[in-house]
């Protein structure tokens, strides 16, 4: 039972910060990015199992802007995108605990035993994963084609996730 509780109190705790914040791509996810050419990049973000895939589309989308602006870009395009998720199994320890009574009579001795097992839970996990490959866009009005306005996404981004 003691496990049980356990569980009780610490899953809230962990489901208060699951999801994949915006950070550099670490053991929980997060962004990266790869110079393709110039002013052509690639950008990913990788969320974890309770990261939404449309958060993980908003996080790669504020990482290029970030990398437009810090490129003296202020828009960029998306020349093309992929999204997809990868699947992972994962099992809660299991543990057993017995507990029982002795009765004796005489020489005669009877035993009653429970046992009661907790955990063994196998969970199936989606990981969300948004890529995109992106050119910056110094000037918009010289590009043909959609562009996004990086400073606009960015604070839309920000402001969406509650990301300083």
């Amino acid at each position: 039972m003691l496990h049980a509780k356990k569980l009780l109190i610490i899953a809230p705790i962990l489901l208060a910060a699951c999801a994949t914040s915006y950070q550099p791509e670490g053991f929980t996810g997060g962004y990266s990015d790869m110079r393709m050419g110039s002013d052509l990049y690639r950008v990913s973000f990788e969320g974890n199992g309770y990261t939404d895939p449309d958060r993980a589309a908003d996080l790669a989308l504020l990482r290029a802007a970030e990398l437009a602006m810090s490129n003296g870009a202020s828009h960029f395009a998306v020349v093309d995108s992929a999204s997809s998720s990868r699947q992972g199994a994962f099992t809660t320890p299991q543990t057993s605990s017995t507990t029982g009574t002795v009765n004796t009579y005489g020489s005669t001795a009877t035993y009653n035993a429970q046992t009661t097992t907790y955990g063994g839970q196998t969970f199936i996990v989606s990981k969300p994963t948004a890529q995109n490959l992106v050119l910056l866009v110094r000037d918009p009005d010289e590009f043909d084609g959609p562009v996004y306005d990086a400073q606009t996404v960015a604070e839309g981004v920000k402001d969406r996730y509650g990301i300083d």
